[in-house]
């Protein structure tokens, strides 16, 4: 009986079928991974990319927060020159009217044909009506009007100006405390003064913490 001889190729083609297979899976498997690899790089590059503009915005926005801050501050503090001058004048016609004290700045509100006033009324009224007294009165208002609109564009900081803002808000407070006493005179010429006199340092105390953030 003659034995059965094997094929010496069936098991060659064997192993270099599992060997093609293997190579397959391998090169699929390391395609894979450089899909994946790919993949991961793409979404860290858009990661990256939107960082980079969240922060350039950020830093946009940072800008434009400071410098609405630097312009707010230096338009209230030229506001409140603008009121220390009218509210000085209105103490210095209203003592000088009253105390009959001539002077080349208030003669003109406190005298009448040469005589002066009977009435310290009638002093801060021809003061009041002068010309150029109430375009200076009128161009306060308005610019009060005008910050107020501003300030609240800045009631929300950007991250880092939190302390910006409570020094703007406060200063902010003590403008509008001080214009307003020069705009709504009354009293007598001692509270005038006094409210006068305590709301301009105020104002300026405020002023010097507010412009610690100025840039």
């Amino acid at each position: 009986m003659n034995e059965k001889k094997s094929n010496p190729l069936i098991p060659l083609c064997v192993v270099l079928t599992v060997l093609l297979l293997g190579m397959t899976v391998l090169s699929v498997m390391m395609w894979l991974g450089k899909t994946k690899a790919e993949k991961e790089a793409t979404e860290y590059k858009t990661s990256y990319e939107d960082l980079i503009e969240e922060s350039k915005k950020a830093e946009q926005t940072a800008k434009e927060y400071q410098d609405a801050y630097n312009a707010l501050v230096s338009s209230m503090l030229e506001d409140a020159a603008t009121a220390e001058n009218i509210g000085n004048l209105i103490v210095k016609v209203w003592h000088n009217a009253i105390w009959s004290t001539a002077d080349a700045e208030t003669d003109k509100y406190t005298m009448k044909n040469g005589k002066f006033v009977t009435d310290f009324n009638d002093a801060l009224a021809a003061l009041f009506a002068d010309e150029e007294f109430s375009k200076n009165c009128s161009d306060l208002a308005v610019n009060q009007a005008q910050i107020m609109k501003q300030m609240k564009n800045m009631l929300d900081p950007p991250e880092g100006y939190e302390n910006a803002f409570t020094a703007l808000e406060s200063m902010y407070n003590s403008y509008i405390t001080f214009t307003n006493i020069v705009l709504n005179c009354d009293g007598s010429l001692e509270s005038f003064s006094n409210d006068f006199g305590d709301a301009d340092e105020d104002l300026m105390l405020k002023y010097h913490s507010a412009e610690l953030y100025m840039k």
